[in-house]
Parts: C-alpha cells; structure tokens; sequence
C-alpha cells in the first residue's frame, strides 16, 4: 500500500514515530530543537486521532435503534391530534405559529396539545412493561377535552 496507509499503518507509529519523537524529547533537555519536538508532538497526536474511530459502535448503534423503535411505538399509541402536534413541533422542528397553521387552530391550542402529548407520551414509555407487577402508584390521566373531538 501507499501513501496515506503507510503513514497513518500502526508499524509507522511503534516503530518509527515513538522512538523519533523520544530522541527529540531527549533533545528538548538540552535545550536545542524545541520546534521540530513540539512539531514532531502535533503529528502525532494528528496521527492517533486519525486512527481513532469516531464512529459509534455496534452496541450504541443498537441501542439508539431500539430506542428510537420505542418511542415511534409509543407516539403511536398517543391520540390524535396530539401526536400530530408533536410530531410537527418536536420531530420536524416546526415552530408554534407554523404548526397552528398547519392545523387550523390557534396558537394556545397548539400549546395546549403540546404539553397534553408530552405527558401522554411520557406516560405511556414509562408504564412498566406488560405482565411486570407494579406497586400501585397514581397515574397521571391526560384529559382530551373538547379539542381532540
């Protein structure tokens, strides 16, 4: 291989890099080069970064899937117009006057369903999983009133 994999290959690093950078640090105590050590220094730190990967992993990438499968699921079980408006405020990033338009209703009404949605859907991924025995607790209920009719 050439070019770039030759310098970025880790043989490149351990066995010519480390040591080359050692001697000039050597140097650097007696005073003399202290641009090419430093120089040396910033290649390298240029290099590990270059080797590192940045990418998420396998597990991440996983758990973010599964989180993401989750809450589609649970927006789902959300009732309309709720999951509209929360879907065109806080997934496609519409601002509040957009979204009234886009609905017909009034700016207060979109706030309104906004908090009613959120609190739906925080309810529904929070309930434990079916079949899980749960002591008893108090549920918050999400009133629809005249507006979701």
């Amino acid at each position: 291989h050439g070019g770039w994999w030759v310098v970025c290959s880790a043989d490149f690093i351990c066995h010519w890099l480390i040591p080359f950078c050692l001697l000039l640090s050597r140097d650097l105590k007696r005073n003399k080069t202290k641009m090419i050590w430093l120089t040396c220094w910033m290649i390298f730190a240029r290099l590990i970064d270059m080797l590192v990967d940045h990418a998420e992993s396998p597990f991440e990438a996983m758990v973010h899937l599964e989180n993401r499968e989750r809450v589609e699921a649970a927006l789902k079980q959300v009732p309309e117009p709720f999951r509209t408006t929360l879907i065109l405020r806080d997934i496609e990033g519409f601002v509040y006057e957009e979204v009234a338009e886009m609905q017909g209703v009034n700016l207060g009404t979109v706030k309104s369903r906004l908090v009613r949605g959120r609190a739906c859907l925080k309810l529904i991924l929070t309930a434990p999983p079916a079949g899980v025995n749960q002591p008893a607790r108090t549920r918050y209920v999400v009133g629809l009133g005249e507006e979701a009719r």
